[in-house]
């Protein structure tokens, strides 16, 4: 297919050999560092591509980073993670070879950012990556020799665990450029399908169906799940993932859908992040600062438009999912590059004075390439 094909190409331009083997970076721009979360995500579509070595590779260095409370690195560079952003953001004018990481230097973690803050789905999401590699690989050793360190890396959570479900502090999920401390249903969803796996190899027990009851209880609304407990915020990306992993009946998750491609949460087929807006004192300056004050509400990321995809292929949905597939087609070949965020007003690549959108971004090609791949296989069987 042209399409896996163009994407697989994008990708692999982030792919860097290092003195420690190869590395998925987040993308060429202001994100060159190997971010675990982007990377994580990516790799549902690397392991379909049959990018075993560098997923093998990523993995095991952040397994192999655990901090004293098994904390995984929420980066890991040869430099400093946060030179990297500044210099390719404010000075982005200058030539691509003063800007381009050259990663000549020993693989480091960064466990926290440079306001003390950690990434609180990381570990949830390097334990589903590494089962996820190693069943689409087959590569069952690479479980058994870090299965002390996977569960080591479950246990993170247990001093987070408060009334059963995983408090988050300001700035730590996905969506950092708003402060959603409390209990997110993203992160809580995560903590849910990571237990549920290490549950399905029998590493540890779980009673999922009483969590699996409490996620209900505190999040469902309205035939959609609130992204913040106790508040009427929804994100589409987590309730995509309910349908995704089987969380929803099918009746329930095809009501989930098609809420969602109402307009308040919908923008020509392509899912905004959050509705409604976040109010302007939850969003940090930095994020002000560049121009992107609805970085995680209005805007319209590749990666959850992957998700909908295959959302809609698990639901079925033939000519919806092939309506998606044709939006994802035309924006890279308008564009010639899968973006990370594009302005929910005119569907191009976001940009501002001080901001241009990741490009070739991993997070949105891997996932997307998840959405495509994962249904040809099905097909197959």
């Amino acid at each position: 297919m042209e399409l896996i094909e163009n994407l697989r190409n994008q990708i692999i331009q982030n792919i860097i050999d290092t003195k420690d083997g190869p590395f998925l970076q987040a993308g060429s721009n202001q994100f060159q560092s190997f971010w675990t979360r982007d990377f994580c995500w990516a790799s549902f579509g690397l392991v379909e591509l049959g990018e075993y070595s560098v997923v093998k590779n990523h993995l095991q260095a952040l397994l192999d980073n655990l901090d004293e409370d098994f904390l995984v690195p929420r980066i890991l560079e040869t430099g400093r993670s946060e030179i990297t952003v500044i210099m390719n953001t404010i000075l982005r004018f200058l030539p691509s070879p003063i800007l381009k990481s050259s990663h000549s230097k020993k693989i480091k973690a960064e466990h926290y950012g440079e306001h003390g803050t950690l990434s609180i789905d990381s570990n949830s999401l390097t334990i589903l990556a590494a089962i996820n590699y190693s069943n689409i690989s087959g590569d069952i050793e690479f479980l058994e020799k870090n299965k002390e360190k996977i569960i080591n890396c479950a246990n993170f959570y247990s001093s987070r665990n408060v009334n059963n479900l995983i408090l988050q502090k300001d700035f730590e999920d996905w969506q950092d450029s708003a402060n959603r401390s409390g209990y997110t249903f993203y992160t809580n969803l995560l903590y849910f399908r990571m237990k549920q796996v290490l549950v399905e190899l029998g590493w540890i027990n779980c009673n999922l169906d009483n969590l699996k009851a409490l996620l209900f209880e505190s999040f469902y609304r309205d035939e959609l799940f609130v992204s913040i407990k106790d508040k009427q915020l929804v994100s589409s990306e987590a309730n995509y993932l309910a349908i995704i992993w089987g969380l929803v009946e099918k009746e329930q998750a095809h009501r989930i859908f098609q809420r969602l491609n109402c307009d308040e949460y919908d923008r020509e087929g392509f899912p905004i992040c959050t509705y409604p807006k976040y109010n302007a004192c939850e969003i940090s300056w930095t994020t002000k600062i560049v121009g992107l004050r609805n970085y995680h509400d209005d805007m319209l990321w590749s990666w959850i438009l992957g998700l909908k995809l295959l959302a809609a292929r698990k639901l079925d949905l033939r000519k919806e999912a092939k309506k998606i597939e044709s939006k994802i087609v035309d924006l890279n070949k308008r564009d010639g590059v899968i973006y990370e965020i594009y302005a929910s007003n005119t569907l191009a690549p976001k940009s501002t004075p001080l901001y241009k959108s990741e490009n070739p971004f991993s997070w949105g090609i891997g996932i997307i390439c998840w959405a495509l791949i994962d249904v040809i296989n099905c097909a197959k069987k």
